[in-house]
């Protein structure tokens, strides 16, 4: 059966919500939070049709450009916490990942193991282990959750990754990888959400559509949020 190329758009767009791809770095892993959080070097690409700014930065030993999304919006940071944290419900409410199947490994005090793979026409599908961190006080008024690529070679995980293997038959595995969210205060008792990614999906794909797919797939996922949060702030209205 020959694939629409929107089906084949659709999904690509997601990978760019959390994933790494397998690169050989020159700066060590710990060092890309840092960076994605940094203010300084983006450039303005261009506003989407909800109003969401999107940046891209170079990152030093690194082959592609990271990207931002930053979106205004009313909702508390405990309401919009609530929802990025509330992994179990990802494929309630994230629309526009239905490539995405989620799961979750482990669950501690402050973090969550979770899993997820990618179906993907055409290329080999995507796998990985992730830790999202919950411990989300507020430092100098602004809030940061995220997340942390597992590497394959966790003795903890090796099990569960050969069974995933069998029952999703090979996927390709990414071990690289970090993402952050932000919500800080902006004008007129509004916050600002903003999302910051470095993803390369690896294989043959160009890198400018790499880019292109990791600036969708973010949108995608703020518009998600958001709306979710309007729905969760409804219903508590009632």
């Amino acid at each position: 059966m020959l694939l629409r190329p929107s089906d084949y758009h659709k999904s690509l767009v997601f990978l760019g919500i959390f994933l790494l791809g397998i690169l050989s770095p020159a700066y060590s892993k710990e060092s890309l939070r840092p960076l994605l959080l940094k203010d300084q070097h983006w450039t303005s690409k261009k506003v989407s049709k909800e109003a969401y700014q999107i940046y891209s930065r170079p990152m030093p030993g690194y082959k592609l450009n990271a990207v931002r999304v930053v979106a205004t919006t009313s909702h508390r940071p405990e309401l919009l916490l609530e929802i990025i944290h509330d992994i179990p419900n990802y494929s309630a409410f994230l629309k526009s990942a239905s490539a995405i199947d989620f799961g979750i490994v482990k669950t501690g005090k402050d973090y969550i193991i979770g899993y997820q793979h990618i179906n993907i026409p055409i290329v080999s599908n995507r796998h990985y282990l992730y830790r999202f961190d919950l411990d989300t006080a507020a430092i100098d008024g602004e809030y940061l959750s995220g997340w942390t690529l597992l590497t394959a070679n966790l003795r903890e995980y090796q099990s569960f990754i050969a069974e995933m293997n069998k029952k999703y038959g090979f996927s390709v595995y990414l071990d690289d990888g970090e993402g952050v969210f932000r919500i800080r205060p902006a004008e007129n008792e509004l916050w600002e959400i903003s999302y910051s990614l470095y993803m390369d999906i690896g294989g043959r794909i160009p890198g400018f559509v790499v880019e292109f797919v990791n600036a969708e797939g973010i949108t995608g996922l703020i518009r998600d949020l958001l709306n979710e949060a309007d729905e969760r702030k409804q219903k508590k209205e009632e």
